[in-house]
């Protein structure tokens, strides 16, 4: 049996992956743990990979932020796969804005706790909700950290990944 562990998108939890079916599979569920102030996203990936165990040849699932985190967990040990959903695995594939927000940026502004009430701003980012499926963001971004959220966002901007492990499967962008 494979362990697999599961790593959300910023603003999110393990509760995204509600509807994949693992069954026959050790399944880990990664919670989001505080980062510290000089953490980027290659030491905080190691902070994981230390938190939960994560151990050669297991296979790690992410989504958005989750997905970078796997290609960083990738490049330290040598796992079974890293399924990426909704992510990048480089910095050629950052959107369009991210140079933008690294010039100016205004997430510094905000304060962390207001991260988590923004829902309303956001959620069209993250496509079209329907009943269930907006709730559940609204409820994962309420309880996000607002110390997490605020570092994820700054971490993500200026990740610099160049590397592509081998075994990156990835799930649309």
């Amino acid at each position: 049996m494979s362990k697999i562990f599961l790593i959300a998108g910023l603003g999110a939890d393990t509760r995204i992956y509600k509807n994949i079916d693992l069954n026959g599979h050790e399944v880990i569920r990664g919670d989001w743990i505080e980062p510290g102030k000089i953490d980027i996203l290659a030491t905080y990936a190691q902070k994981l990979i230390y938190q939960y165990h994560i151990t050669e040849n297991s296979v790690i699932i992410g989504n958005s932020l989750g997905g970078m985190i796997a290609v960083e967990i990738a490049k330290i040990i040598l796992i079974d796969k890293a399924i990426l959903i909704s992510s990048i695995k480089s910095i050629y594939e950052t959107p369009w804005y991210f140079p933008l927000f690294r010039t100016l940026p205004v997430y510094k502004l905000i304060p962390g706790d207001l991260f988590s009430k923004l829902g309303f701003l956001i959620k069209p980012i993250f496509g079209k909700m329907e009943g269930g499926s907006g709730r559940l963001f609204n409820d994962m971004l309420a309880k996000s950290s607002p110390v997490f959220l605020k570092w994820a966002m700054g971490a993500v901007l200026h990740w610099d990944n160049k590397t592509i492990p081998a075994n990156i499967y990835h799930i649309c962008r």
